[in-house]
């Protein structure tokens, strides 16, 4: 862009506006790229099961798998002791979360199975902090603890397998 005689005049020349014109459109351009990403992200794929009864039976599977998972973890594997140190779910629980989401998804969508455990624990967190500040027999048990817990993901889960498009 060559300078004109009219530049002279002007504080900024002429191919400053058309300069900041293209930044703005580029900038315009990239927020609808990021939404257009986002989207792409948390799509879930359109068919995961072909029937009604696959799918009662795949959830099934899940929530006991579930529930011996965290038995194992709050239980066998003295998990209890960090919630009750820590104040916070075991690490291995979100894990367990991630796994069974990509089995029950059948791996269609790792990013949202990533995702979704994330806001399980740090609501399980919440919670569990919630029940420091009253003293109370679920926590003082390593069963009900357990139970507690499962009941809790169990709730949240209720939710989230609603927004798993399951079948034709």
């Amino acid at each position: 862009m060559e300078l004109q005689i009219i530049d002279y005049y002007n504080e900024t020349p002429e191919c400053f506006k058309t300069i900041e014109k293209l930044n703005d459109e580029f900038n315009q351009l990239q927020n609808i790229n990021d939404k257009l990403k986002n989207k792409l992200d948390n799509y879930l794929p359109i068919r995961v099961y072909y029937s009604n009864k696959e799918w009662l039976n795949k959830t099934n599977e899940f929530y006991l798998s579930l529930e011996k998972g965290i038995n194992q973890i709050i239980i066998n594997d003295q998990g209890y002791l960090e919630v009750y140190n820590q104040y916070r779910i075991p690490c291995q629980i979100h894990f367990m979360i991630e796994n069974a989401l990509n089995i029950l998804t059948k791996q269609k969508n790792k990013k949202w199975c990533r995702n979704i455990p994330h806001r399980i624990t740090l609501s399980l967190d919440a919670f569990i902090k919630s029940m420091t500040l009253i003293p109370c027999q679920g926590m003082c048990n390593e069963m009900k603890l357990s139970e507690l817990i499962y009941k809790n993901i169990e709730y949240q889960f209720n939710e989230i397998l609603d927004l798993i498009p399951k079948f034709i």
